[in-house]
């Protein structure tokens, strides 16, 4: 199973638009997605013939959605992480961060919906929902005005 790591949401969408969304990205149809709320019991029904599965989860601040998502065979489609945050952007309108695989756990990337990607820091709040807030860009982006711009140090 290919495991993606979380990718982070700006846009407060409904979370049933997140399955037409990914099964595009990945090319299979609609009904082989599986989303379901991280907070769901764990007898929930769930589709577990699906190939591409989606758990979310509501958090607050800057970051409305965590979507994790992973995909099984026979999925031949499987966009590395960057074409996989940029082509959801681009559907959904939204901005999205995603991990920059550094040891840094602050560090993201943020792409927008017009493909802009630029480096970005994130603080997480463990609260009740987590909390993420946005605390740098190094370039500015317009659905987060209030985030301050400039060098990111690594």
């Amino acid at each position: 199973m290919t495991v993606y790591s979380s990718l982070l949401v700006v846009k407060d969408l409904d979370p049933a638009s997140f399955g037409p969304v990914l099964a595009r990205c990945f090319g299979v149809d609609p009904d082989s997605v599986d989303v379901t709320d991280d907070d769901s019991p764990p007898d929930e029904e769930r589709n577990w013939d699906a190939l591409v599965f989606c758990d979310y989860a509501r958090v607050r601040y800057d970051i409305s959605w965590i979507l994790n998502v992973y995909v099984r065979e026979p999925v031949t489609r499987l966009p590395d992480e960057a074409s996989l945050a940029a082509e959801l952007a681009s559907l959904i309108g939204s901005v999205l961060f995603y991990d920059a695989r550094v040891p840094d756990p602050s560090a993201h990337w943020a792409v927008t919906p017009s493909g802009t990607v630029t480096r970005a820091r994130l603080h997480e709040d463990d609260g009740d929902p987590p909390s993420y807030t946005v605390d740098a860009l190094e370039e500015a982006i317009p659905e987060l005005p209030h985030v301050r711009v400039g060098p990111i140090r690594e």
